[in-house]
């Protein structure tokens, strides 16, 4: 779930390389462009690799505790049920 912010960074990173893309269809020769379009594609291409290791691990950390919840359930937690009410 905390991953979540990153995948976003990086979505921003990939509508970027496009607009940035076109804009070396616009401008060609211009390697400013084109380096800028390269750094910004492969900070895209970290960051999801990164968040995706990054939301594997938790869920690594987090099996035990899911597993525990699974099978003895939560201690804490009593269930409430809705009243019916008066329904004329």
């Amino acid at each position: 779930m905390r991953c979540t912010f990153w995948l976003n960074v990086a979505i921003i990173c990939f509508v970027t390389t496009v607009f940035l893309t076109g804009l070396s269809v616009l401008l060609p020769g211009n390697t400013t462009v084109m380096t800028l379009t390269t750094g910004v594609m492969a900070a895209g291409l970290a960051i999801v690799v990164g968040a995706i290791a990054g939301e594997l691990w938790s869920n690594r950390l987090a099996a035990p505790t899911l597993y525990t919840e699974l099978t003895t359930g939560t201690p804490e937690y009593e269930p409430v049920k809705a009243h019916a009410g008066n329904r004329n």
